[in-house]
């Protein structure tokens, strides 16, 4: 004879999926308006309409929040349009406005290198993709299926020096721009 044994009711209310969404978008949101230093949970458990307990049970640390807000987010993704040439500058001026603001980006490269739940999101999620993507169209662009690592980078590179270090808020058009002449230049020699 078994007996079942009885399992302990939860706390609280139901998970609602549909809170948890509206938290990830919220945060997302307010990272992109205010900046990572800037982002309270308070001001999210406002935004989202839910209580901070809420948010602290599903998400015990703000690099938690973010982080599940980074993963739930859909990766930027261009639709090929079968044109190389547009589809990377698409992917350019796409990456500039994600990085273009000094006093946002500078504080989250901080949180990225000391937290590592952040830095497996932004690796895994974003940079990930964005290397694949710039892998491709230059590939493409240049004949070559040996496009190396450097100039896969070089875009993101030259865009966080300028963003971090020169304090300069890129246009995003005027820096895809850049990057075409450059891929343009590289196929001329």
């Amino acid at each position: 004879m078994t007996s079942a044994t009885p399992t302990a009711p939860r706390r609280g209310r139901r998970r609602s999926e549909d809170r948890t969404e509206a938290i990830l978008e919220h945060t997302y949101e307010l990272v992109n308006e205010h900046g990572y230093d800037q982002l309270r949970m308070q001001d999210v458990a406002e935004r989202a309409g839910a209580g901070l307990a809420t948010i602290y049970r599903r998400f015990p640390t703000k690099q938690d929040l973010v982080a599940a807000a980074i993963r739930h987010r859909p990766p930027t993704k261009i639709e090929p349009t079968g044109d190389p040439r547009a589809d990377l500058h698409a992917l350019a001026h796409e990456l500039a406005i994600e990085l273009c603001n000094a006093d946002k980006v500078a504080g989250f490269i901080i949180a990225v290198r000391e937290h590592e739940v952040l830095r497996d999101a932004v690796r895994d999620h974003i940079v990930t993709g964005t290397r694949v993507a710039f892998r491709e169209g230059l590939s493409e662009l240049l004949g070559s299926a040996e496009v190396g690592e450097f100039l896969v980078d070089a875009a993101a590179g030259a865009l966080m020096f300028r963003t971090v270090f020169l304090d300069e808020t890129p246009d995003p058009d005027e820096f895809a721009d850049e990057v075409i002449a450059l891929v343009d230049s590289l196929r001329a020699s």
